[in-house]
């Protein structure tokens, strides 16, 4: 009578043990690049502007601002990074903002640092014949550059159309620890 049972028991334990076995096996190994994702190291960076301003190639203004960005993908939902800096200045019945306007995102491409810039510049006509309404000089910039990390690299430079006043913006990207 043994003999006659010992194949249906060993087909029940057989059968309770595969869908332990069989589960194991539908577990999915995580996809490589989320282990890869990771054990990539973030990378921040310091970016410095140079904003320059010249006419005819004298310099009329200097100006330095400094950014802190993490390359994309480093920080969860935020890839942009915004830098404001100016003054409103009365125009008739409103006020106008003057100055520098930056949104950068910054991503990383080996020994360089790819940058999306949308740059806005402007600046009082320093010559205006009327000092109520003066004309204001406004550049503005949307581009995609590949700058080398640690080297000043100009990014940006233009020729106001009615004027021999020229903008120009210069970048230094140098990596955070």
């Amino acid at each position: 009578m043994f003999k006659r049972l010992a194949p249906f028991a060993i087909m029940l334990l057989l059968c309770a043990a595969a869908p332990r076995a069989l589960g194991q096996q539908n577990e999915s190994p995580q996809p490589v690049a989320d282990v890869a994702k990771r054990t990539v190291p973030a990378h921040y960076y310091k970016l410095d502007f140079v904003v320059r301003e010249s006419d005819q190639g004298k310099v009329l203004s200097q100006r330095s601002y400094s950014l802190g960005v993490a390359a994309a993908g480093v920080t969860e939902n935020r890839d942009w990074w915004s830098l404001r800096a100016g003054t409103k200045v009365p125009a008739g019945t409103t006020y106008v903002d003057v100055g520098f306007n930056i949104d950068v995102r910054a991503e990383d491409v080996g020994s360089a640092l790819q940058l999306r810039l949308k740059a806005d510049l402007s600046s009082l006509a320093p010559d205006a014949a009327n000092v109520n309404l003066p004309p204001i000089r406004q550049m503005r910039v949307e581009e995609a550059v590949l700058v080398p990390i640690n080297k000043p690299s100009i990014v940006f430079n233009a020729e106001d159309p009615s004027s021999k006043h020229q903008f120009q913006i210069e970048v230094t990207a140098v990596p955070q620890k």
